[in-house]
């Protein structure tokens, strides 16, 4: 500064200059994330777990490796099924209809066969044919003590959980055992021995049952019978053995079926034979009490009854007709009239003869009286021959009017007489009617006995010719293969399980841990909650070589060298960094910010590039620009503020920067002891006159309120925050305090920023970074 003024126009001592107005951000004090959250997309939150992908992967793997050693240390369980095949039909050979029917069980009827496989006298069977109390799997007693894998298995924890559970119940004196031996006390040695045994039985009982599922396949008539067992061999034996003994058991009822219902139908036929004969018998001997013999339609009474009723009426028949002709007969007589036609005159031979006779007489006494006269003898002879022919007529017609009168009595009397023959047998045929109706009850039980006693022997040949054919109605449809794979555990299902497992909690992991990040991550991230620019992103240096600092001095184009240089463009009045002039202060928040390496390369760039300048180590509390520059600690701004020395001998040239340094100096003479800031402006001033710029390097603000008088009086105040440490409520709060203070910020270095995963963060600089601004040195 050749006019011995500062950049700001100030003479002499330091001035303020105009103080920032603080402005609370939008966001502020929100927790991080908030810049995403402003105006973010869907992919934040895929962003913030691809940021964690490592940890994320390694939960995930933790998991699976968790997930695949539980599977190893489970006991395999082999699964085998065997099927049966409900409703078999026997052969039939005694009705064609019944070779022909099908036989269908209904749902029910096939759920119910389920349930019977299922039963504990089915386990027992199977337990006793496949001996499994001599098995270790299913006998305690027999297994050997477990060794250190089997005491890895869940199984195994399980078993030693429960046990633990049991002892602390029966120790509270709560005994929750499901089954309760007897003591000694209670019982004999035999009698104890029978119950464990039996004990034992039941407990292998349960265990199969708890091993078999026995389900309908679909809807048909087929039963799948599946076992569940820690080895193959026993799980295929298990599935056959319950099969073939539920079909043997079939068989086995229906035999006996069949054998009983034989034993009962010959007990039956022969008590029915008895039956028959007694029946028979009383029946004969009751009708020859009552004389009820019968032909071969009807008893005797009932045939004569019949036979008279048809007389009785041929004789009415008859007498009607007698009396017809008498009363024809009769009425022509009484009315004067001639008799010579009725029937029965007509029907007369005597006296067609008689008619004959006359009609010749009468013939002849014509012809005479043609020749002769009435008193002629001939004519009296014949008119007297004539007159003894009609007497004759006369009579024989008077016998006949009386053979009519005969006939009606004769008919009358045969009418009367089969009328009382009906009466008679009619109350004969009442009694014996009455005697009827219990000869028709000892006949109709005699019938019943005698058709009863045919179906029973019909019935008993056809059971006995069939029993030679009968089989089960049930039939092993296929037995159980001995598996080859276990069925659990299901080592890629537990595997995968495991791993989602793991990933959603990595993810979660991640997310909780983005959420926790309090810290600055991206210079969005400074704007949003600080409402600074973000002057520069000074990348991480992981190599310092002997501990002096000079990268810049040896990599003048690397990325470390080229942010320092952004910084200084954003500081100074146009794009030449050459000038940039007036106090630049860095300070920082906390401690171990990285503000010395920044002020110490910043100060030697400047200086490479062909400007005065100094650089003061105000850092009283932990001073670090002598170890930057190789140098033991010497003496600085606090021998030169307590008037213990001259500038000619404290400031310390560095002849490969060409910075002049003044370092901290002796920090006791500081104890106890607040900053002279009249001091400390006079010497800022003297500096002014001779450098072009003055860097400080300060204490964090939060330490030193010297630090507060420097942001009023400064050209430029940068706040160096750490990538990814510092919080953000410690900057902001800061900051604020500045500015409140009447200070002023110029903006935000960021700085060990790691550029690898600084693309993760943030997609703003990314071209920033992908065109080599930014990338990260070797």
């Amino acid at each position: 500064m050749p006019d011995g003024t500062s950049s700001s126009g100030i003479p002499g001592p330091y001035r303020p200059q105009q103080p920032q107005v603080w402005h609370e951000p939008q966001h502020y004090p929100q927790a991080a994330g908030g810049a995403e959250s402003d105006g973010g997309d869907g992919w934040d939150s895929i962003r913030k777990v691809w940021r964690r992908k490592w940890l994320v992967a390694g939960v995930a793997a933790g998991f699976a490796v968790l997930a695949g050693v539980s599977a190893a240390t489970m006991t395999p369980h082999y699964t085998t099924e065997a099927r049966i095949l409900l409703g078999v039909q026997d052969p039939n050979v005694i009705k064609m209809e019944q070779v022909l029917e099908g036989f269908v069980p209904s749902n029910g009827a096939v759920r119910s066969e389920a349930y019977v496989i299922e039963s504990r006298q089915m386990a027992r069977q199977v337990a006793y044919r496949l001996a499994l109390d001599q098995s270790p799997m299913y006998n305690p007693e027999l297994r050997p003590e477990p060794g250190w894998t089997d005491k890895l298995s869940l199984s195994y924890a399980k078993e030693q959980v429960k046990s633990l559970i049991m002892a602390g119940l029966s120790f509270v004196g709560l005994d929750m055992s499901e089954e309760r031996v007897p003591t000694g006390l209670e019982m004999t040695p035999e009698e104890l021995a029978a119950a464990e045994k039996e004990e034992l039985w039941t407990n292998i009982e349960s265990k199969l049952l708890s091993q078999i599922t026995v389900e309908p396949l679909n809807r048909s008539n087929v039963l799948s019978l599946t076992v569940e067992a820690t080895d193959p061999q026993v799980a295929a034996r298990i599935a056959n053995s319950f099969a073939n003994i539920y079909v043997e058991q079939k068989l086995s009822s229906r035999r006996a079926a069949t054998g009983r219902a034989n034993d009962w139908l010959q007990t039956r036929i022969d008590e029915l034979r008895g039956e028959v004969r007694e029946s028979e018998r009383a029946v004969e001997e009751y009708r020859q009490r009552h004389d009820l013999y019968a032909t071969k339609s009807d008893t005797v009474i009932g045939q004569q009854l019949a036979a008279l009723n048809a007389e009785l009426a041929r004789t009415e028949g008859e007498l009607s007709a007698a009396r017809a002709r008498l009363s024809q007969a009769e009425t022509q007589e009484g009315n004067g009239g001639n008799a010579d036609s009725l029937p029965a005159v007509l029907q007369s031979p005597l006296i067609r003869q008689l008619r004959g006779q006359q009609s010749e007489l009468e013939s002849e006494a014509a012809d005479l009286s043609a020749n002769y006269t009435d008193r002629h003898p001939r004519i009296r002879n014949i008119r007297a021959q004539i007159a003894d022919v009609t007497s004759k007529i006369n009579a024989e017609i008077d016998r006949t009017i009386d053979g009519l009168r005969n006939e009606v009595q004769i008919a009358s009397n045969q009418f009367q007489s089969v009328r009382n023959r009906m009466d008679e047998l009619k109350a004969e045929m009442g009694v014996a009617n009455t005697e009827s109706v219990e000869l028709r009850r000892l006949e109709r039980d005699a019938e019943a006995n005698r058709s009863l006693l045919e179906s029973l022997l019909q019935r008993s040949k056809e059971t006995m010719s069939q029993s030679s054919l009968l089989t089960s109605n049930a039939d092993v449809l296929s037995n159980a293969a001995v598996p080859r794979w276990p069925s659990f555990p299901p080592t890629n299902l537990i595997l995968l399980l495991g791993t989602m497992v793991g990933i959603g909690l990595g993810v979660l992991i991640a997310l909780v841990l983005e959420k926790l990040d309090q810290t600055f991550r991206t210079s969005d991230e400074i704007e949003e909650f600080t409402g600074l620019p973000t002057l520069a992103l000074i990348p991480i240096l992981r190599r310092l070589g002997s501990g002096r600092m000079d990268h810049v001095l040896r990599n003048p184009h690397s990325v470390y060298a080229n942010s320092l240089r952004m910084l200084a463009t954003f500081l100074s009045s146009d794009s030449d960094i050459r000038s940039l002039s007036g106090l630049v202060v860095f300070t920082s928040a906390v401690a171990a910010e990285g503000k010395s390496h920044t002020s110490c390369s910043f100060a030697q760039l400047l200086a490479s590039e062909g400007r005065k300048v100094i650089l003061l180590d105000l850092d009283w509390r932990q001073p670090t620009q002598h170890r930057l520059f190789g140098e033991r600690r010497r003496a600085g701004v606090i021998e030169l503020l307590s008037g213990k020395g001259s500038p000619e001998d404290i400031v310390h040239h560095d002849k490969a920067s060409g910075v002049d340094v003044l370092f901290a100096g002796d920090t006791r003479l500081m104890q106890g002891r607040t900053v002279p800031l009249e001091r400390l402006q006079l010497l800022l001033h003297t500096l002014s006159q001779h450098y072009d710029v003055i860097v400080v390097d300060t204490s964090p603000t939060m330490l030193t309120p010297e630090v507060m008088y420097l942001a009023r009086i400064a050209d430029h105040f940068v706040m160096n925050v750490k990538w990814g440490q510092t919080t953000r409520r410690a900057v902001t709060t800061e900051i604020k305090n500045i500015l409140r203070s009447g200070g002023r910020v110029s903006g935000v270095a960021l700085s060990h920023v790691d550029l690898d995963r600084y693309t993760k963060y943030s997609y703003a600089d990314g071209g920033y970074l992908r065109h080599g601004y930014l990338v990260q040195d070797a």
